[in-house]
């Protein structure tokens, strides 16, 4: 269970274990965000309370990588002249795939391809020119 929240002087800010956590709310909603000081914490939640009522706070994505990844390549043009070919754009796109899996974190490896023998370990740790 989560360390008790203690009151501060500062409305809506809160000591919790050696953080300190402060609310504001984004379209109604109550969300909560904590910081290492509490003069950092103060300047936080008045920062974001400004940007609030501004109308420029804008909320992380939790778009993942891979994501990411492939709406990039689907966009990016290139910088030279020639731009970004079609087929780099498509071996591109199958690296992605394949290289991260759905949740935008690089697939693991499998036992088979990282485990090396004994003496192939050993002639990758031995200095070249000794035998």
């Amino acid at each position: 269970m989560a360390a008790k929240m203690e009151k501060t002087k500062t409305p809506g800010i809160f000591k919790r274990g050696g953080r300190y956590v402060f609310s504001y709310r984004v379209n109604g909603r109550q969300r909560w965000d904590s910081c290492r000081t509490l003069e950092e914490a103060r300047r936080e939640k008045a920062a974001r309370t400004t940007d609030i009522g501004r109308g420029e706070f804008d909320r992380r994505s939790r778009i993942t990588l891979r994501e990411y990844a492939l709406e990039w390549i689907e966009r990016y043009q290139g910088r030279g002249r020639r731009g970004f070919r079609d087929s780099t754009r498509a071996s591109l796109s199958v690296i992605a795939a394949a290289t991260l899996s759905v949740n935008g974190s690089p697939r693991p490896r499998s036992a088979a391809s990282t485990r090396r023998s004994r003496s192939e370990s050993a002639a990758r740790s031995r200095p070249r020119g000794v035998a």
